[in-house]
């Protein structure tokens, strides 16, 4: 007897697809992006397939988020389902400003009571009490110093891990001024004979300085 049959086409089937990723880490500030690579048997086929990430089909093949967490990706192209690739977008945290330091002055006398004052802003804010304040490499109080050593010194402050700029300053030496003379006479009157004599005595300090001193007599 005879026995008939139909003889179907042979239709390959297709080819695993592969998914990749260009990182598996992000940080999810909503620009730092994973961009995605669909190959099958050595043929990129990223443009022909849909790439969904945590279930949600996305637009082309880069992904940004401002959501930190986990994700996971997935490629299709008809029926075939890649392979799972995953991901974590870290959480943004947006750097500090920079801050600036500024000074009272940019010269002091070394007397140890003269003081140069500092002040540290941050985008308009002053943030002088939130920040250190290192003055020749050497953590200071506050924000003032003094000194008694003249010489040029260097300031900077620091806020977390934020560093200011430089501010320069002299320390100039300090020269003691004189302390005050006191001149008395021995007496408040003479004969005007030429030899009646008027004797004067100059003080300084407790001490006698007659002999350093110079003593002028109507100018």
């Amino acid at each position: 007897n005879e026995i008939s049959f139909y003889a179907k086409e042979y239709e390959e089937p297709e080819k695993p697809i592969e998914l990749s990723s260009s990182t598996n880490s992000i940080i999810a500030d909503g620009i730092d992006a994973v961009t995605f690579t669909a190959m099958q048997a050595e043929e990129n086929v990223t443009e022909q397939v849909d790439i969904f990430v945590n279930g949600n089909k996305i637009d082309g093949n880069s992904f940004a988020t401002t959501t930190a967490g986990n994700y996971t990706a997935y490629a299709k192209k008809n029926d075939i389902v890649s392979n799972e690739v995953t991901f974590v977008a870290e959480e943004y945290i947006e750097p500090e400003k920079p801050i600036e330091l500024s000074s009272s002055t940019n010269s002091i006398i070394a007397n140890g009571t003269d003081v140069i004052i500092f002040t540290v802003m941050q985008d308009g804010d002053d943030v002088t009490d939130q920040s250190e304040i290192y003055v020749n490499n050497n953590l200071i109080s506050g924000n003032q110093f003094s000194t008694f050593t003249p010489g040029t010194y260097t300031a900077y402050a620091k806020k977390n891990e934020v560093v200011s700029n430089d501010v320069s300053f002299v320390a100039e030496e300090y020269v003691e001024p004189e302390k005050p003379i006191e001149l008395s006479s021995s007496t408040n009157t003479i004969i005007a004979n030429g030899s009646d004599v008027i004797t004067f005595t100059v003080m300084q300090d407790g001490d006698n300085v007659t002999n350093q001193s110079e003593i002028y007599v109507n100018n």
